[in-house]
């Protein structure tokens, strides 16, 4: 069974900016909840995370289109190998690679880790003491997914993702109490604890309790009134039970029986108003004062009536509170402090106006939960369907180095872009040309073969020698090896210079012709 959390909510949207699902024009919207947490979202804070410096690539080529068959290494600004971009089939999206020989936080993965402190700091200066995580799904045949409250840990990583319909929000409670609280008392191990609100004093009823066939023990008597009382019954502490002698006499055992503890257990103050607490349909309803209607008659925690008589008891680890609420309807108890549960019992008595006939009633709320709770939706914002989207990309100077383009573009050699430090997702958008029909000799399809062909080739050669990448297209290979000896090299660079030579001094044959052995 899960948890009923009871307390004065507030819900913090926080929309991450970093996740796959909604992000447009870099602002961040939050999700429709379908009604479900409408009057939490009209009083909520809005508040953004980011992972921050989110990089969107594309190659196209001259027409937009998207390119296939290409791969690119990036480096940083120290040269280092930081990653490679890879579109290897139409249709699919370009991929980010990297491997343990690259120095590089830069990621691809759309989820990612944050510590629970992300969350827990929101709530502040309320202190958070659990945590829990659900999902709501507001499709017409889904249901809500709950995960059951914990103890809060800042250290502990939460799991965010974008993977999520439109339809799905992904949500943290996390439940406070407040700044400064201390331990009120503890109870001792194998001991149990009865406090009874000093409001009682002014009660017309002699309150008591009792267990099994024991007598009853007067609060009055045993000086119990604003005061802890330890109590160690010879009987089974679940016999415990609660009375008041009064005009219409109530008597009523315990609906939630209070466990015998092997340690001490510490104890905590809490506050809360029985309209927050006894929420059901099945409950009694109550009214702003505290009190609640029953066969026409006012049922009255504050005092007895001429023909009711009520009780409040607050149940916690090893000890009862008899509690009496205020003219506002709020009650003072005592929760064990590190669980923080408690069950809520009201036992009442109600003669008809007749006399003839009276109604004992007792009901309770389980598992409730002191605290203030906090209500965090984290949106889903939308990334780029096209492209390769990297995230946690240091600041800085990156270049990108083509090493294979499909048959017919030319490489742009290296293409140098920047990086800030940012929230709003960055374009980085590169556009390759496509190569012109390329002539023997013409290397860099300018129309005419001259020195700079020869350039040219002499730095593929250089390239290819050492290992590094080379910027030719196959066309462009091919149409260096003027010399026709299955290679582009210094030999095919001095035959272009002495052929430039040849035709600036008025030769007319073609470079094939002037090459021929």
């Amino acid at each position: 069974m899960f948890k009923k959390i009871l307390s004065a909510a507030a819900a913090l949207v926080i929309s991450t900016s970093a996740v796959a699902g909604g992000l447009m024009n870099n602002t961040a919207k939050a999700l429709d909840l379908g009604g479900f947490l409408e009057e939490e979202m009209e009083k909520s804070k809005f508040i953004t995370l980011s992972r921050g410096n989110i990089v969107n690539f594309t190659c196209t080529d001259s027409n937009g289109a998207v390119m296939d068959n290409y791969s690119a290494k990036i480096r940083n600004s120290a040269g280092q190998i930081v990653g490679i971009f890879i579109k290897s089939y139409k249709g699919d999206n370009e991929d980010f690679y990297k491997d343990n020989t690259m120095v590089s936080s830069i990621t691809d993965d759309i989820e990612w880790e944050v510590p629970m402190k992300t969350f827990g700091d929101l709530v502040s200066p309320q202190v958070p003491v659990m945590a829990c995580d659900y999902v709501v799904n507001t499709s017409p045949t889904s249901s809500i997914s709950y995960s059951v409250y914990e103890k809060y840990d800042p250290n502990v990583k939460v799991v965010l993702s974008g993977e999520y319909e439109s339809s799905e929000c992904e949500q943290m409670k996390i439940l406070a109490t407040n700044a400064g609280e201390t331990t009120a008392f503890t109870i001792p191990a194998n001991k149990a604890g009865i406090f009874v609100d000093s409001k009682w004093s002014s009660r017309d009823g002699e309150g008591y309790y009792y267990v099994g066939d024991g007598s009853n023990k007067y609060f009055s008597e045993k000086d119990m009134i604003g005061k802890l009382k330890v109590i160690s019954p010879k009987n089974p502490i679940s016999e415990l039970g609660i009375g008041v002698d009064s005009k219409v006499g109530l008597r009523s055992s315990l609906l939630n029986n209070l466990k015998y503890q092997s340690t001490t257990t510490e104890y905590v103050k809490w506050t809360m108003n029985l309209k927050d607490i006894f929420t059901e349909s099945d409950n009694p309803q109550f009214r702003d004062d505290g009190t609640f209607i029953d066969e026409n008659s006012v049922c009255d925690p504050k005092k007895d009536r001429k023909n009711t008589s009520t009780v409040v008891v607050i149940s916690s680890g090893v000890c009862l509170t008899v509690a009496q609420p205020d003219a506002n309807g709020n009650i003072e108890f005592y929760v064990e402090k590190n669980s923080r549960e408690f069950d809520a019992e009201v036992h009442y008595r109600v003669k008809t106006n007749s006399g003839t006939v009276t109604r004992d009633c007792a009901t309770d709320c389980k598992d409730i939960l002191a605290g203030k709770e906090y209500l965090i939706n984290i949106g889903v914002p939308n990334l780029p369907t096209t492209g390769a989207n990297i995230f946690e990309v240091p600041a800085g100077k990156y270049s990108l180095e083509f090493t294979n383009l499909p048959k017919g573009y030319i490489n742009p050699g290296v293409v140098t872009f920047d990086v800030a430090n940012s929230n709003a997702i960055q374009y980085k958008k590169v556009s390759i040309k496509s190569a012109p029909k390329i002539e023997l000799g013409d290397v860099n399809g300018s129309g005419t073969i001259d020195s700079s062909d020869a350039s040219c080739i002499l730095e593929f050669y250089a390239r290819q020698s050492t290992g590094s990448t080379t910027l030719f297209t196959s066309e462009q290979e091919s149409a260096a090896d003027v010399n026709n000896d299955f290679r582009a090299d210094a030999s095919d660079a001095s035959c272009i210079l002495a052929y430039y030579s040849y035709i600036s001094t008025g030769g007319t044959l073609s470079l094939k012709d002037y090459v021929k052995p």
